[in-house]
């Protein structure tokens, strides 16, 4: 017996089963005390709860499903499955799979697909060496063929003519489903096929036939013996002694070498398949067949025997084989089996090649009509669901309109700001104000030193007396010379008094109006000199308020005096204001990089909370309202539209 056999069968049933954990074969051989234990992945854990699967269905002869446990929750439920072998060189064994579901539903198609697959496992370990007559060997050059690089339609030729050589057939046709009709696509031995002619045409409605049905048909039938129904499924209700497997049911009774259930005769209706929901297996036909196509082909035609299998893939129909017999030969069951088997290696290989074959209009063609047969069937949902959810939203975007805004950095600023300098040269005598401090009409704020203004004051003062004391003797004495240089004397004296008492009064700086102290901390600066037109204190109003918008250089196209907005500080961010823009200034700035535009905007209520000249903060102006898609796709449009003009000059 040969191991890599067993091996490569067992590695190739683990690739077709898409929610296979482990498989397992246990064989007991004549000439070896040792069961033959073969299992894949060969680490897997769960390789003995498999061999206790495979010894239950050898006991029992027939194949076992474990049922899951409800105790664990369903996404680490497994089932077991396992079906016995049996050869007639006297190996018997049994072959398990752990599946990843907690479905018995999925577990008896398992076993269905399994049942055939065995069958493949048997005509493979009774085969001689000779690779000729090796069914592995035929499948190798058979996919060596279709995996050439010639178009499909060299392929198929080939294909049909290399099955015709390997089966021993007549003749092999070829036909791939178009838009639910098969389309004859190779004869064996022949170059084109003349699709308009009444053979091909007679040979299309077979394989439709056989594919509207997704079931084998053979005419004339197979002439093997039914299955006793009473012997075909027996209900087991004891349990694996190891306690691993636990409420196992029996899905039918195999007896000898694996072989599926009596394939019934499609042209008789005395045959009939048992009513057990296993036997219905794809590629079988199930109850009463129509066959009208097949005979018309058969008699008018004078064709050999033929059986035409379906080329399936996940239980879509994309084509069919159709072979026709000598005339002294028929159809046998595992001849079926083989071809079935044939038929869903190469399908897949055979669907990969006319695709890409095709050309790009009709293969757009024919992914719309899947995506068609998609959306109207019940496969999917949730992603249905899902796509559907999203083109809502699209719509939504595309169709809701919401306000649209320009948001621009915003900082508030004293309507006027009053710069208070030094009336003339002196010192700093005392400092009454810091910046933040508010003040009121009328406060001193800085004292300049008056010291040597006060002794000019009381110079000037007394020259004045010494000039009317000088004006009282030359009065005195009628010196009317004398008068008139006294009175002179003390009326430069009086205009020199006032000067001295006003430059007294500026020694003294006053606020204007009711404000803030936005600069000037001059409390680390007593004594030291000041020029006249030195900055001192600089002054806002408290109450009166500008806000600067710094607008981007892309969105001032759409600002316009009066459009209106909200502004929130920094310091207030639970609060807005509404604003409204009175002036655009012409002349873009630079401000961390970028080309900016200062707008100016005024409250359109006075702020019921007391704000401060210098917060910053955001500022929204309502444009208009449009669709969030539709912004989206100008803001794109603007970028393309620069980058297009920047690089190619469109």
């Amino acid at each position: 017996m040969n191991d890599n056999i067993i091996r490569q069968w067992l590695q190739i049933q683990y690739g077709m089963f898409k929610n296979a954990a482990a498989g397992l074969i246990r064989l007991h051989r004549e000439d070896c005390a040792d069961p033959l234990l073969e299992g894949f992945p060969q680490t897997a854990d769960s390789l003995p709860t498999l061999d206790a699967a495979a010894q239950l269905a050898i006991r029992h002869a027939k194949p076992v499903i474990k049922a899951p446990d409800d105790t664990k929750p369903a996404s680490s439920a497994t089932l077991a499955i396992a079906h016995p072998l049996r050869l007639p060189n006297g190996n018997t064994g049994a072959v398990a799979f752990l599946l990843n579901t907690h479905s018995t539903e999925a577990g008896k198609e398992a076993i269905r697909r399994l049942s055939d697959s065995l069958q493949w496992l048997g005509q493979l370990l009774r085969s001689d060496c000779n690779p000729d007559s090796n069914p592995l060997g035929k499948l190798t050059r058979l996919i060596a063929t279709t995996l050439t690089p010639d178009p499909f339609h060299q392929t198929a030729t080939a294909l049909t003519t290399e099955l015709a050589s390997e089966l021993g057939c007549n003749r092999v046709f070829l036909g791939m489903r178009h838009a639910r009709k098969t389309q004859l696509e190779s004869i064996s031995g022949t170059a084109r096929p003349a699709q308009r002619e009444a053979f091909s045409r007679a040979i299309r409605a077979a394989m439709d036939e056989a594919s509207d049905q997704q079931q084998t048909i053979c005419l004339p039938p197979t002439d093997e013996p039914e299955t006793p129904a009473g012997n075909s499924h027996r209900v087991t209700t004891e349990t694996a002694p190891c306690g691993a497997l636990t409420d196992v049911h029996s899905v039918g009774l195999l007896d000898g070498v694996p072989t599926t259930p009596a394939r019934p005769s499609v042209t008789n209706a005395s045959h009939h398949t048992a009513s057990s929901d296993l036997d219905a297996r794809p590629g079988e036909q199930s109850g009463l067949a129509i066959t009208h196509a097949h005979e018309t082909l058969r008699t008018r035609f004078n064709t050999g025997p033929l059986c035409t299998v379906p080329l399936s893939i996940d239980n879509e129909v994309i084509g069919a084989l159709t072979f026709e017999q000598h005339e002294d030969q028929t159809f046998g069951a595992d001849e079926i089996t083989l071809l079935e088997q044939f038929a869903a290696f190469l399908a897949p290989i055979l669907q990969m090649k006319a695709r890409t074959g095709k050309p790009l209009p009709e293969r757009l063609r024919e992914k719309a009509g899947r995506w068609k047969r998609w959306l109207f069937s019940w496969n999917g949902l949730s992603w249905k669901m899902l796509i559907v959810t999203a083109l809502v939203a699209i719509m939504a975007l595309a169709t809701i309109p919401v306000a649209h805004d320009i948001a621009a950095p915003a900082r508030l600023e004293g309507q006027v700001q009053r710069v208070l300098s030094s009336p003339q040269k002196g010192y700093i005598k005392a400092v009454h104000v810091r910046p933040g401090d508010v003040v009121h009409q009328g406060q001193v704020l800085i004292e300049l030193e008056d010291r040597d203004l006060l002794l000019e004051k009381e110079k000037a003062q007394n020259e004045i007396d010494k000039l009317e004391s000088r004006f009282s003797q030359a009065l005195a004495a009628r010196d009317r010379t004398e008068l008139a240089v006294a009175q002179a004397g003390i009326d430069e004296a009086r205009a020199t008094l006032e000067l001295v008492e006003k430059r007294l009064a500026r020694t003294r700086l006053t606020a204007p109006f009711d404000g803030i102290v936005l600069e000037g901390d001059l409390t680390q600066s007593l004594g030291a000199p000041v020029e006249q037109g030195d900055k001192l204190v600089v002054l806002s109003p408290s109450r009166d308020f500008r806000i600067v918008l710094d607008t981007p250089e892309q969105a001032i196209d759409e600002v316009r005096v009066g459009l209106t907005g909200k502004i929130a500080f920094k310091a207030l961010p639970s609060r807005s204001f509404d604003i409204e823009v009175t002036r655009i200034t012409p002349v873009a700035s630079q401000h961390d990089g970028h080309n900016i535009f200062e707008t100016e905007a005024r409250f359109l209520h006075k702020p019921a909370t007391p704000l401060r000249p210098g917060l910053e903060g955001l500022a929204r102006l309502n444009v208009d309202e449009r669709p969030l898609l539709q912004q989206a796709l100008m803001a794109a449009r603007d970028w393309i539209d620069f980058r297009l003009w920047r690089w190619l000059g469109l």
